[in-house]
């Protein structure tokens, strides 16, 4: 049964939100957060997710009678999924799709490799690359964080990197980036550089054996990445718009862009490395799971519209007052699967305070990303020139320009509602 001490302070956070934007003079929460975002107003947003939830019915229909059909293989009695089936029966086909599961080619992925991969891949499209750093006792604040410096072709130091990749006691869980020292340019003409962290949860090295990566992993560690070299490449006059220091949106663009690389088979293959052997893996191989991974992206994009289309409920216009029977009616509205009684999923939907009224900036990040993946690096990963652009266009700029205005000059168009919709279909059709 719900737990009304969980959901009275989510409540009550709710509503404080609610009456602080009609104070300050905002129809809601996510109108107030959203003015100076990609989409620009609480009514884009909408528009986003509706015309995105009803084109991807057809497709989400589609796994969804994949999965039952599934399902009553080993159950011939069944008529319904639930939200405990999807999991399992997603990891199940997908295994069968790629003829393997995915975690068996964990050995080729030492996280020492795949971080020499990425300095690598920098070096081909930025032209900078990764140097480890000697540091003092005062300037780490455990034994296994190591200091990085993203250096450019002549040795200039753009930025520090801390990364403090390894589970243990007392850490904070959630993988993160977050900055030290935003760049600036300082009154002297010099350049103040940037310096970040990057907090990620690895299992550490044990009996001789590295920190070994499965491909969730390898997308996460490329995600916060993503936007640590947002930081280490932005070149902004003031440091309050440094980076990361921009809307939400806008963002989670640079760092989602770098999945598309993770989950390509030319990039994988020159990052694999055997812990033992060295042999690297085969980019035939490794193209069979990346396309399997890819399997029942309608599904997952169909519940993260859920996800959003709630928040954004919760932060709308009308005071949230019963949360879970708003969640509910939304459920049987978006969710491929039945609603379970008497549950409470809002009161585990830990975005909802710090991402309040922007969890669909995932998505729209992932349009984003799609369209510019597909203008600059889809042909050719490692290209020069096609990072050039986008270092040049996007990242160099950080917040200090409005978002839609980088995207259109990295495109080179201004795309439409319509067209961010139509990328994410796009990414449906394996």
């Amino acid at each position: 049964m719900p737990d009304q001490h969980q959901l009275e302070p989510l409540q009550e956070m709710l509503t404080n939100r609610f009456h602080l934007a009609k104070l300050v003079g905002f129809s809601s929460h996510s109108d107030r957060i959203s003015r100076e975002s990609v989409l620009g107003s609480a009514g884009k947003i909408e528009q986003f997710l509706e015309t995105l939830s009803h084109n991807l019915r057809p497709h989400w229909e589609s796994n969804k009678k994949e999965l039952l059909d599934l399902k009553r293989q080993e159950n011939p009695r069944a008529t319904s999924l639930y939200p405990w089936d999807t999991t399992y029966l997603m990891t199940l086909a997908r295994s069968r799709d790629a003829d393997t599961e995915a975690s068996q080619y964990m050995s080729y992925f030492p996280l020492g490799a795949c971080m020499d991969g990425l300095s690598r891949l920098f070096e081909s499209i930025y032209d900078v690359h990764f140097v480890i750093e000697d540091a003092s006792d005062e300037d780490l604040w455990a034994a296994d964080v190591y200091k990085l410096s993203v250096r450019s072709a002549e040795d200039e130091v753009l930025g520090l990197i801390y990364c403090d990749l390894y589970q243990r006691p007392d850490k904070s869980s959630p993988d993160c980036h977050f900055s030290i020292q935003g760049g600036r340019r300082l009154p002297d003409g010099s350049y103040q550089i940037p310096k970040v962290v990057l907090s990620l949860n690895y299992e550490p090295p044990q009996s001789g054996v590295p920190c070994l990566m499965n491909f969730d992993q390898i997308d996460n560690l490329f995600h916060e990445m993503g936007h640590a070299m947002h930081s280490m490449l932005g070149r902004t006059r003031y440091q309050h718009v440094t980076g990361t220091r921009t809307s939400t949106d806008f963002a989670e663009i640079p760092s989602t862009i770098m999945e598309y690389f993770s989950s390509d088979p030319r990039v994988l293959s020159q990052i694999s490395r055997h812990y033992a052997s060295g042999e690297a893996l085969p980019e035939s191989l490794l193209g069979k799971v990346c396309a399997a991974r890819r399997k029942f992206s309608a599904l997952d994009f169909q519940l993260q519209t859920l996800y959003a289309v709630t928040d954004q409920r919760f932060h709308g216009s009308v005071e949230p007052k019963d949360l879970l029977k708003i969640f509910a009616d939304l459920h049987d509205e978006y969710a491929p699967f039945k609603y379970v009684p008497n549950t409470a999923w809002p009161t585990r939907f830990g975005h909802l305070f710090p991402y309040g009224g922007r969890y669909y900036s995932y998505l729209l990040a992932r349009a984003v990303a799609s369209d510019i993946w597909g203008k600059l690096f889809k042909a050719d990963p490692f290209s020069r020139e096609a990072g050039r652009k986008f270092r040049d266009h996007l990242l160099s700029h950080g917040g200090g320009r409005p978002p839609l205005e980088l995207i259109s000059n990295t495109l080179e168009h201004t795309p439409t509602v319509n067209e961010f919709v139509e990328a994410l279909i796009d990414q449906t059709k394996v």
